[in-house]
């Protein structure tokens, strides 16, 4: 069931059943235990400190996501605080429940079914290590409540994205649905990232394709990686590639340059409309991936 609270009011549904009161329970004094490209997670730095109590106990986490990311923006939610039961002793922990949130709003809560079991995946193995075995964990970052983690993350995520620099084309991003979001006479623009749901308040890094009308021996379609600022309105290339069959023929980084403002009614002004501003009705086709839109492509050019 959607519900549509306040975050405080929230907060208060999830610690009911604690075996602490509501006011020890209040989001602040949070700490970091896990980071990745794919997640990040802070717990209450009163819980995080290692003193195990008998039997099972019962932690909060909250966990924040790219707000950026594909999948993120699939699921509709980028933010997530969980109630979970841990089992020192057996090694052992189950969730409870799950508030999602976007942006700092309550999006939807989740009661999983109850199974306790060994931690699975990197990030749930550090929130077992922070509560059971302190000296595995080390950190010392600590942020002031959920609004201050949230930021701390995005900012996180965007430091992330800029060491890690431009990534050349693979061949799985061939295999990933795209969407175009306009018809030219000499391409179709279209992108990795799915239509704006809200505006991304950090800067998206997504592949924009170029299918081509004319093809040549060593390609029929160009890929860009490309980050786009919606605050700002700029973009700024960061790789290109071409790809002829459904095979890469070359792929190069992008000469440096600072973000470019885009020409008013241009294809790279409509990647920007499509992944900055969210509008439901504007059209858009979802392909399955490369290979559907190729080929959908090549009959619509045929028949022109």
């Amino acid at each position: 069931m959607i519900q549509h609270w306040a975050p405080a009011a929230t907060l208060a549904v999830l610690m009911a059943g604690l075996p602490a009161d509501g006011a020890a329970m209040a989001p602040s004094d949070l700490r970091l235990v896990h980071q990745d490209e794919f997640s990040i997670v802070f717990m209450r730095d009163t819980d995080a400190d290692g003193t195990r109590s008998d039997g099972p106990t019962e932690v909060m986490t909250w966990a924040f996501f790219d707000k950026s990311a594909r999948l993120t923006r699939a699921w509709g939610w980028d933010g997530r605080i969980s109630r979970v039961r841990i089992d020192c002793d057996a090694g052992q922990m189950a969730a409870l429940h799950h508030q999602t949130f976007v942006d700092l709003e309550p999006v939807e809560e989740v009661t999983p079914p109850y199974r306790m079991g060994p931690p699975i995946g990197v990030e749930k193995a550090a929130v077992l290590n922070q509560v059971c075995r302190p000296q595995a964990a080390a950190s010392v970052t600590t942020v002031a409540d959920f609004a201050a983690a949230r930021a701390w993350a995005d900012s996180a995520y965007l430091d992330m994205k800029t060491a890690a620099g431009p990534q050349p084309l693979a061949t799985p991003a061939l295999f990933t649905p795209v969407w175009s979001y306009a018809l030219t006479p000499e391409f179709v623009p279209a992108t990795s990232q799915p239509p704006a749901l809200t505006r991304p308040a950090t800067p998206v890094d997504t592949w924009w394709w170029q299918f081509l009308a004319e093809e040549t021996e060593t390609q029929d379609t160009l890929a860009t990686h490309v980050r786009i600022d919606c605050a700002a309105r700029t973009y700024t290339f960061l790789s290109h590639a071409t790809v002829r069959d459904g095979q890469i023929t070359g792929t190069e980084p992008a000469p440096p340059q600072l973000p470019v403002s885009p020409v008013a009614g241009s294809a790279i002004d409509g990647l920007i409309v499509h992944v900055c501003d969210p509008d439901p009705d504007r059209p858009v086709r979802r392909y399955t991936n490369y290979f559907t839109a190729r080929e959908t492509l090549d009959e619509y050019f045929a028949g022109r």
